[in-house]
């Protein structure tokens, strides 16, 4: 059977267009043997042929042909110009990248295929922009009677909820208000509970309690969305996602992949499906022009034993007062403001916005003359909290848009979601070890504006122990530039604007920037113990690299031989170590010690496909035959490899060989169908006529019955098939005696007595029975035996 016969039984089975766009004119060619349609019309093709069925996988493939073909039609509406989609190109080269995610979903290690995978986007991208879009896109239904998918929607707070929803009524609507119309949107969460909606916006909290109890319907979601992914990097949170979500297809969206140094994406989510660095981001001119200031502070962080790995509010308590740190960010927020500029200040945890509110009194204490008015006046600054009511929040960042307000300071209620194009500087006096924490902050202010305005950060870096991660770092730099404008900026005289900016900041500030300009960040990230890693020591990642292959090899192994690797300090960050002992134990193993495959190898990856088997079926196949399976070398990573001489006789093998006898004859339940009637009954029949049909043990100790042609013949010519058929709209004595509630003899009593004549009649078991026409039944609801 070739690719374009399975495709249209599989079509037809699954009810879903398997065609891409533009097949016909492209040929076969089109898909590629990997492409999850053959895959899917292999695999039915070959459980029909062998009578096997698994409902479940059928229905979680169906989902993902669904999905793939949703997808397909979305980027050629686009890329013809019948979709008015508002996505930026950008954001619509994310969704080609999710089709080849359906389209060609990558395998483990066990030949699964892998459903979860994460996007990596900077903030202000549009994250919500492209998954409010994606999930409209997933959840349509196929033709006019097809099921409409349903997505869940993770995020991690409240006001998030409200974002991801938004209004329609809004001045600008956001989220699934503007991007998915058609998607009805519903919230779960402490005061709302509703999951009827096609896409459910819930908490991530909500979620994990909800698994907990058991009270989410296993059946009830067919993906899921995690959006600012790295708050469900939390062991109960990834439990809960890998316990509900394991046959379901999980996306989630972060800005970055790592939040810290044991908590990674791809640990939860194991594939990146697409990537974009922050840097990338703002060169390419999706976010604003940014320059960083960085300012070496005279604190020092005291560091608490088992504290975790970034700072704590404990730690961070000493700086709240520092009068130096303090005073120089108000010196760069009344600058800044006196230029024009609206800005956010990050402020240190703890004692109920203490700081945020101190910095904020500080600020508002500073006149300057109105750039608008040419007056005098005061700076507008105010601390916002999640305490406050969600009105009160609303207003202030309503006020905030309008200009009446210049400053607001924080801790973390803007770390995530909230975004404005007023927003062009950011004063970070919360110093932080997390990528995600400081990118966070960074795209806070990164919204581009109309004018391309710059937008200005200034870093405090204190001394410390644990090691600072700066918006440099999130950028990609080592060497300090503050005249440095990174990403597109329009103004000829940007390098001369940013030079004169940095002229109106006060005298004390300037000089600090004069000696810290092109210093290389890592001389300000001294802490006070120089690398702790013993000599012979090496990182998991360097381990794997100087062995040739990656970490995801390297990780079972740990596991394999009870090795606990060292969480140590190098000065710069903390990362697992492995110390020589435990180096040479790996090395033993033949998953590093195997050698590369040659030309004499073939991989069981590409027997699996040639074959349409499966590896464990291959596996034991080579068992059962003495077959050496060994590990090799395949593009540097181990692989299951066989000798290419030993091929032969697999192919030969008796599994294949009745497969063969399978697929030339016909299976049980086909012949079930040509004749209208269940395989028992065909096996009765057989029976009565003295034909001997034959049955073969196939994969997993299965078996499958199989007819020649000539004994399908044979049957149909059974008396049996010589008694009509029964109407659709007829029932048996025993039906309809049932459903009125009598007995059956009594309506046969009642049926002479009016001279109804019963009638012999074939129902669709090919059981012949006795009824009369007592009543019509419509044809939506046929009965199961006949009159």
């Amino acid at each position: 059977m070739n690719s374009l016969e399975m495709l249209d039984r599989a079509q037809e089975h699954f009810g879903v267009p398997l065609y891409p766009a533009a097949y016909d004119q492209i040929g076969e060619r089109a898909l590629e043997p990997d492409d999850i349609r053959l895959v899917a019309a292999a695999g039915l093709a070959i459980a029909q042929e062998m009578g096997i069925s698994d409902q479940d996988a059928l229905e979680i493939t169906k989902t993902h042909l669904q999905m793939l073909h949703n997808l397909e039609q979305y980027i050629d509406d686009r890329e013809s110009g019948m979709s008015q989609s508002e996505l930026y190109e950008h954001q619509h080269d994310v969704f080609h990248k999710v089709h080849d995610f359906f389209a060609h979903p990558p395998q483990d290690e066990d030949g699964q295929f892998i459903r979860h995978g994460y996007i990596k986007l900077p903030t202000g991208t549009g994250k919500t922009a492209i998954f409010t879009t994606l999930v409209d896109v997933l959840n349509r239904p196929v033709g006019d009677d097809g099921k409409k998918l349903k997505s869940l929607v993770l995020v991690p707070k409240l006001d998030l909820v409200e974002q991801t929803k938004g209004q329609e009524d809004a001045a600008s609507p956001r989220g699934f208000a503007r991007f998915a119309k058609d998607t009805s949107v519903s919230e779960y969460h402490g005061g709302t509970k509703d999951l009827d909606g096609d896409a459910v916006i819930m908490t991530y909290n909500s979620f994990r309690n909800l698994v907990k109890a058991g009270k989410l319907p296993k059946d009830l979601f067919d993906v899921i969305i995690c959006d600012e992914l790295h708050n469900a990097l939390g062991a109960k949170t990834s439990e809960a996602l890998k316990q509900y979500g394991a046959d379901k297809f999980i996306l989630g969206l972060t800005a970055t992949e790592k939040y810290a140094d044991d908590k990674k994406v791809i640990d939860l989510l194991p594939y990146e499906i697409d990537s974009m660095e922050l840097r990338e981001a703002i060169e390419e001119g999706f976010l604003a022009p940014v320059r960083c200031i960085a300012i070496e502070s005279d604190a020092t962080i005291e560091t608490i034993r088992g504290s975790g790995s970034d700072f704590s509010e404990e730690e961070l308590r000493g700086l709240i007062e520092n009068e130096w740190r303090n005073q120089k960010a108000v010196e760069f927020a009344k600058s800044f403001v006196e230029e024009g500029r609206q800005g956010l200040v990050s402020c240190l945890p703890g004692e109920d916005l203490r700081h945020a509110k101190l910095i904020a009194s500080e600020i508002s204490k500073q006149q300057i003359i109105d750039t608008n008015t040419g007056q005098i006046r005061n700076i507008r600054a105010i601390a916002v909290s999640g305490k406050m009511s969600k009105k009160e929040r609303q207003k202030i960042y309503t006020d905030y848009e309008q200009g009446n307000y210049d400053v607001l300071t924080y801790v973390d209620l803007l770390t995530e979601g909230w975004d404005s194009v007023h927003a062009k500087f950011l004063i970070n006096l919360r110093p932080t070890t997390s990528p995600v924490n400081a990118i966070q902050r960074l795209g806070r202010i990164l919204r581009p504006d109309e004018g391309n305005n710059i937008a200005t950060v200034v870093e405090f870096i204190d001394k410390a122990d644990k090691p600072q991660f700066t918006f440099y770092h999130a950028l990609g730099k080592e060497t300090i530039q503050p005249y440095k404008i990174y990403g597109k900026d329009n103004n000829e005289s940007g390098s001369n604007r940013a030079a004169q900016e940095i002229a109106n900041l006060p005298e004390d500030i300037r000089a600090l920037l004069r000696d810290i300009d092109h210093k290389l960040i890592g001389e300000l990230i001294i802490t006070k113990r120089e690398s702790l890693i013993p000599d012979g020591y090496m990182s998991l990642t360097s381990f794997a690299t100087n062995e040739g292959v990656t970490t995801k090899t390297i990780i079972p192994l740990l596991e394999k031989y009870g090795i606990e690797p060292h969480s140590l300090h190098s000065g710069r960050n903390m990362a697992n170590y492995l110390d020589p002992d435990q180096q040479a134990l790996l090395r033993t193993d033949t998953m590093l010690t195997c050698p590369p495959i040659t030309d004499d190898d073939v991989s069981i990856s590409i027997l699996v496909a040639e074959l349409s088997s499966s590896r464990p079926q291959l596996q034991k196949i080579a068992a059962e035959l003495g077959i050496d399976i060994v590990h090799k070398k395949v593009q540097g990573r181990p692989s299951l490899t066989v000798r290419k001489t030993d091929v032969p006789a697999i192919k030969v093998h008796a599994h294949f060989q009745e497969r063969e006898e399978i697929q030339s004859n016909i299976p049980l339940y086909k012949a079930g169908k040509r004749l209208g009637v269940s395989p028992n009954v065909v096996k009765k029949l057989a029976e009565e006529l003295n034909i001997e049909l034959k049955t073969i043990l196939v994969a997993n100790g299965k078996t499958t019955t199989i007819l020649t042609d000539d004994q399908v013949t044979q049957i149909e010519g059974h008396p049996l098939f010589k008694i009509p058929m029964a109407d659709e709209g007829s029932l048996t004595y025993r039906v309809f005696a049932a459903e009125i509630g009598e007995r059956e003899g009594t309506v046969i009593e009642i049926a002479v007595k009016h001279g109804i004549i019963a009638e012999t009649r074939r129902t669709g078991t090919a059981t012949p029975v006795r009824a009369g026409p007592i009543r019509t039944r419509t044809a939506t609801s046929p009965p199961t035996a006949a009159c």
